[in-house]
C-alpha cells in the first residue's frame, strides 16, 4: 500500500511526459526519443540494480530511488510551468526517471520476499502486483483528465506527482525491517553479475520466462507511449480521452493479477 503512490505517479509521468512532448513539437518521433530516454537507463542499469540489491540494504536503496524519481518530477514540474519545456529537458527528466527505477524495481521485488514467509510470498507477490495494476488504472485516468483542466494542465500533474513520492518515501521510513543482505561473504559486482548472467543461461525456465518478459516489453508496451499522438490525432478525444484509452488496459491487468491472487 505504501509504494501505490509511487506507482500511480510514475504512470502519471510517463502520460503527461508523453504528451507535452508531442504538445511541444506535434511530432511522434519526439515523443519517441523521449521514451528512449527512459529506456537507455532501464537497460543499462537494470542488471546492476539486481547487483546493489543484493549488497545493500533494500529499504535504504528504495528510498534514494524515489527521491531521484521524485527530483525528476520537480524539475519538470519547474520547467512546464515556467513555459520553457522543451524536449532535451524531457529526455533528461525521462533519464532520471529511468536511473530510478532500474534500481527500485529488484529492492523492491527482492524486499517482499524478505518481509513475508515463504508461504505467503506467492500472495504477497500477487498482492503487489494487483496494486501496481491498480495504480496504473488510477494514475492513467488521474493524469488524462488533471491534463485537460485548464487550471491544472500539465505542470499541475508534475506537481501532484512529488506530494505521491513523498508518501511513499514516509511509508518507507516506518518500516523497521531493513532488509539487510544475508551472508557475510559475495563475489565481487562483476562477478556477481557474471554469476548471474552464466544461471540465466543454464536455467531453462528462468531464460524462457526472461524471454516472455521481454516480449510485451518490446513489442506490445510502446504503444503506451505514443498514444498521446493516436488520442490526439487519431481518436480526437484530447487528454481525458487518453486517460481513459490508457485505464482500460491497466483494468484487464487488475483483473489477471486479482485471478493470480486468488
Amino acid at each position: 500500500g505504501g509504494m501505490m503512490p509511487g506507482t500511480m505517479a510514475i504512470q502519471m509521468g510517463m502520460i503527461t511526459t508523453g504528451y507535452v512532448a508531442y504538445d511541444i513539437s506535434e511530432s511522434a518521433t519526439a515523443v519517441g526519443i523521449v521514451s528512449l530516454g527512459w529506456g537507455i537507463p532501464m537497460l543499462i542499469f537494470g542488471l546492476w540494480g539486481g547487483v546493489v540489491a543484493d549488497r545493500f540494504p533494500k529499504r535504504r536503496t528504495l528510498l534514494l530511488a524515489q527521491c531521484l524519481i521524485g527530483i525528476s518530477a520537480i524539475v519538470s514540474a519547474v520547467l512546464v510551468l515556467a513555459g520553457v519545456i522543451q524536449v532535451w529537458h524531457l529526455v533528461l527528466t525521462s533519464s532520471l526517471q529511468g536511473i530510478g527505477f532500474a534500481f527500485n524495481m529488484p529492492s523492491n521485488q527482492a524486499f517482499i520476499a524478505q518481509l513475508v514467509s515463504r508461504e505467503n510470498l506467492m500472495n504477497a507477490i500477487a498482492l503487489q502486483n494487483t496494486g501496481h495494476n491498480f495504480a496504473r488504472v488510477a494514475g492513467a485516468s488521474i493524469a488524462g483528465a488533471l491534463i485537460g483542466v485548464s487550471f491544472i494542465g500539465a505542470g499541475g500533474v508534475f506537481v501532484l506527482m512529488t506530494p505521491l513520492y513523498a508518501f511513499v518515501v514516509f511509508n518507507l521510513l516506518g518500516i523497521e525491517h531493513n532488509g539487510n543482505p544475508t551472508g557475510t561473504t559475495r563475489p565481487p559486482p562483476l562477478a556477481a553479475l557474471r554469476d548471474g548472467l552464466r544461471y540465466i543461461r543454464g536455467n531453462a525456465i528462468v531464460f524462457a520466462l526472461l524471454s516472455l518478459a521481454f516480449a510485451p516489453v518490446l513489442l506490445g508496451m510502446p504503444y503506451q507511449t505514443l498514444m498521446p499522438v493516436f488520442a490526439d490525432d487519431v481518436f480526437k478525444v484530447g487528454a481525458s480521452g487518453l486517460g481513459l484509452l490508457l485505464s482500460v488496459n491497466g483494468i484487464g491487468a487488475l483483473v489477471g493479477s486479482l485471478a493470480g491472487a486468488g
